[in-house]
């Protein structure tokens, strides 16, 4: 059933729409009357009115100024100007105010009808597109957790190379690329999900943000910024937060913030700069990146989780676990169990992906699904480890076996050049004259083909042949580090234990004892047989 308004002066113009109505559509219209436009606006203010014939001259206010007022408070509802005036001015302004039909009486029972039947085809069209958007908006509000995380993970973890934000911007009504992060760390509970709950509603009602899914015992939480808000803004936001927190759920709140970033395409850093506050504490409360000032020890931490990333693109197993063995002793001594599991969580998605992006059918969703529940049911870091080593081994295979198939002709060129020259000083200049391509160029192929700097990776080779001459050779550390391009022996001995975990004079040691014990298990062989 429609609701429909007569409005005019004159009783026996209603009286004739009413008996148009009663005969042409009986029982589809329930009718409403008013005798002047402030009537006829109040009537659609009080009632929900879907379609309006109202006359221009009327006492008060005119009938094109009541249009107005109506329009402005019900732009869907459709108007008819019925008029004894046949004029291009009203006609005219009745176009701008978005009526349906300007009539002229006297109007026949024929023209009535037909244009009440648009009318109501009009009504039946928008009342169909707002279902239609109530529909997909319940579907959109059922996916909405799914695509939170989605955009979370996105933001915290390199899927891919080339991310693209816009339609997760538009989905969320973001219109700013001004962001800060923060990483809220609950206090130990067997409810750990009504405590999320209860997050994201304080959350909520404090300020507009995106609180990602529960992961362990921490949420990321994606904080949108206008761009005039700035640091004190960021902090203010926290102080309240952090306070709404400890007193609905615990005191034992710890919120680790990020500095403020204008680009979206540096979310991992600043992800990780809330990560590394959050690490940083030794108590509850709320520290902000900017404010942190990093340790001796934090920052070794930080440089071997790098070189293990690198060690593991390298395809060098060797290589990670002599640094990961260093990284893991610095690591228990600064952390505590849960954040060694954030830590190694990290560090485990970050080479999934990175391998995920060399050979797609290795599957890294695993990250996501699998690693939640094994690292909850690990309780101590020598399971920890050798979880992240086996993972690790995984992901060195995939980069190794690309090596061997996928590396490009200038890229095998430029290593055959290192590998003859290795005792001299190499240039990024004097390889790519070699192999006949600008230094520009070879340097961004050597970052994309091997996944470390030009520098970074001819280190990765003289390190490689340092341990090779190490074990195999007698020569002494300085010949060693002579025969491996470096002339500072104190130099190459502190780089060679960043990337190994150990000093030469250890490794030779260590290697010359696994040689010894295979010889003699060969012996033993051979005697038993």
């Amino acid at each position: 059933m429609y609701n429909i308004l007569f409005a005019d002066d004159e009783p026996i113009v209603i009286q004739s729409l009413q008996f148009i109505i009663d005969n042409d559509f009986p029982n589809q219209f329930e009718s409403f009357y008013a005798e002047t436009g402030a009537d006829a606006v109040k009537m659609c203010r009080v009632n929900k009115i879907d379609i309006a014939l109202i006359d221009i001259n009327m006492p008060g206010i005119s009938g094109l100024e009541a249009i107005k007022n109506i329009k402005q408070a019900n732009p869907n509802l459709v108007v008819v100007i019925l008029s004894a005036f046949d004029r291009f001015q009203y006609a005219q302004k009745a176009v701008e105010l978005g009526v349906y039909k300007y009539l002229t009486k006297p109007v026949n029972r024929t023209t009535i009808a037909q244009t009440l039947r648009g009318a109501m085809s009009i009504v039946d069209a928008e009342n169909d597109k707002i279902i239609n958007n109530l529909d997909i908006r319940e579907k959109l509000n059922a996916m909405a957790p799914i695509v939170v995380g989605d955009f979370i993970y996105t933001l915290i973890y390199p899927f891919e190379h080339n991310k693209n934000f816009s339609a997760y911007l538009k989905y969320f009504n973001i219109t700013s690329t001004r962001y800060f992060f923060c990483i809220i760390e609950l206090p130990s509970s067997e409810n750990k999900l009504d405590t999320y709950a209860t997050l994201q509603q304080i959350i909520a009602k404090q300020v507009e943000c995106i609180v990602g899914p529960l992961m362990m015992d921490k949420v990321v939480v994606f904080f949108p910024l206008a761009a005039d808000k700035d640091t004190e803004c960021c902090h203010a936001i926290v102080r309240t937060l952090y306070r709404n927190l400890s007193l609905a759920i615990s005191a034992h709140i710890k919120i680790g913030a990020s500095d403020i970033c204008d680009e979206l395409e540096h979310s991992v850093k600043i992800y990780n700069h809330s990560l590394a506050a959050l690490n940083a504490m030794h108590g509850d409360g709320f520290l902000f990146y900017e404010n942190m000032r990093q340790s001796d020890e934090q920052k070794k931490i930080d440089n071997l989780y790098t070189h293990i990333l690198a060690r593991i693109k390298a395809g060098d197993m060797q290589g990670v676990s002599g640094l990961f063995a260093s990284c893991m002793s610095l690591v228990k001594a600064q952390y505590d169990l849960p954040q060694i599991k954030n830590f190694l969580f990290v560090l485990i998605v970050l080479a999934r992906e990175a391998a995920h992006n060399i050979d797609a059918s290795f599957s890294s969703s695993i990250a996501f699904k699998d690693t939640f529940a094994s690292f909850e049911a690990m309780t101590t870091c020598d399971i920890l480890e050798q979880y992240a080593l086996s993972c690790f081994a995984d992901c060195v295979h995939v980069f190794k076996s690309a090596q061997k198939s996928q590396l490009p002709p200038t890229i095998e060129k430029s290593i055959a050049y290192i590998n003859a020259h290795m005792s001299e000083d190499i240039t990024l200049e004097k390889v790519a004259e070699h192999v006949d391509v600008h230094a520009v160029y070879l340097s961004r192929l050597f970052k994309e083909t091997t996944g470390e700097t030009f520098k970074d990776f001819i280190t990765s080779l003289r390190i490689d042949k340092a341990k090779k001459l190490l074990a195999m050779s007698s020569k002494s550390i300085k010949e060693v580090t002579f025969d491996v391009g470096y002339n500072d022996q104190n130099y190459f001995s502190k780089l060679f234990k960043t990337y190994t975990g150990q000093t030469p004079t250890e490794y030779r040691t260590a290697e010359r004892k696994n040689i010894l014990q295979g010889e003699h298990a060969h012996e033993q062989t051979i005697n038993n047989c």
